[in-house]
């Protein structure tokens, strides 16, 4: 090898030397960053009377309600519910379109003709089977 090679290869060699020695700086700044959080949350925790894994779990809890409060905050139209009639018409619409009037729950509202055939058939459908029905439907009971 003459001069001239070495000298040709003395740039090269230099860029790596500093390409080398400026990744080792960036490594040793992450480290004493990471350090530095490392020890500012163990503090922090044991302020607040956490373990340092319940501190990092309350900070992400935290970073992540800020983040979804401010993305709602740009989009208040997800906000908006919509109307109020979408389940009721919805429920008529399944029931038959409003086929027949929605009434409550009540004894008031039960036909007495069609009480009296329910009854007898239950009547009926334990004289049949005593053994299985006998338990569930009182049969003295009117």
């Amino acid at each position: 090898m003459n001069i001239e090679t070495i000298i040709s290869y003395l740039p090269v060699t230099w860029l790596a030397y500093c390409c080398a020695r400026d990744g080792l700086i960036l490594l040793w700044r992450h480290y004493k960053m990471t350090l530095i959080k490392t020890v500012r949350n163990r503090i922090f925790a044991a302020m607040h009377g956490m373990t340092p894994g319940e501190y990092e779990l309350q900070k992400a809890r935290n970073n992540l309600k800020s983040v979804t409060d401010n993305f709602l905050e740009q989009h208040p139209e997800l906000l908006k519910s919509a109307s109020a009639d979408t389940p009721t018409k919805r429920i008529k619409k399944s029931l038959g379109a409003d086929s027949r009037p929605v009434v409550a729950h009540t004894t008031d509202h039960i036909d007495p003709d069609a009480l009296e055939r329910a009854k007898a058939a239950c009547r009926k459908l334990v004289a049949d089977n005593p053994e299985r029905y006998g338990n569930i439907i009182n049969q003295g009971a009117e």
